[in-house]
């Protein structure tokens, strides 16, 4: 098993500019939901789970496309089914849906499960582990709303969280107004917090990316 970075030693590898890029691209992603359920709110209801997790999915890799194209040593790569933002050789980061708990899903493939496995690669004698994050989003189901804009850190998948932490909110884009989300969600604060293996697995709710 490959050692487990806490959420601190994370954000400072990744530093602020990708920290920030993230953020920025979560918070435009919302904004877009916004204005397609606005323009389209028939289209939003009548969208099945996994089509909107997918069409959230490409708004945020298209922002994350633009906010982190100039970072040295990142990259956003699709390689079919998956796309993977690569830092270095330290981290890889997908981006899920997160349910209230932490918990993420994927369609259980040999080579999704294998990277929720926080296992050693071919760099682990000179200490460079591959470390797969996933960055993303708090999901109301019910409502059907983006919540906090989370970043966590998993070891075996199904599991809850090692860790999850609440990315800093990126601030308003110049010059627009705030796009409703409607129908609004309260969404509490999440803070910094080490989930506990005691807790249920609620998959179901959760299905989809």
């Amino acid at each position: 098993m490959t050692s487990r970075p806490g959420s601190q030693e994370v954000l400072d590898d990744l530093g602020d500019k990708i920290v920030i890029g993230l953020a920025t691209a979560l918070r435009d992603a919302r904004e877009d939901l916004g204005v397609y359920r606005a323009a389209h709110p028939g289209w939003v209801a009548d969208a099945t789970k996994r089509g909107l997790a997918n069409w959230l999915h490409d708004r945020i890799i298209a922002h994350c496309r633009r906010e982190l194209e100039d970072v040295s040593g990142l990259t956003v790569a699709h390689r079919e089914p998956f796309t993977d933002i690569t830092v270095g050789l330290r981290y890889r980061i997908r981006v899920k849906k997160h349910s209230k708990i932490g918990l993420v899903a994927t369609y259980p493939t040999r080579g999704a499960l294998a990277f929720f496995e926080q296992s050693a690669t071919l760099f682990s004698e000179i200490g460079l582990d591959e470390v797969r994050l996933c960055v993303g989003y708090e999901w109301d189901a019910d409502m059907a709303t983006m919540g906090q804009t989370v970043l966590s850190l998993h070891d075996g998948y199904g599991e809850p969280p090692i860790w999850i932490i609440e990315l800093p909110a990126a601030p308003p884009q110049a010059g627009t107004a705030p796009v409703s989300t409607a129908p609004p969600a309260p969404v509490p604060g999440l803070p910094t917090v080490i989930v506990s293996p005691n807790i249920g697995d609620n998959r179901k709710e959760n299905e989809e990316e």
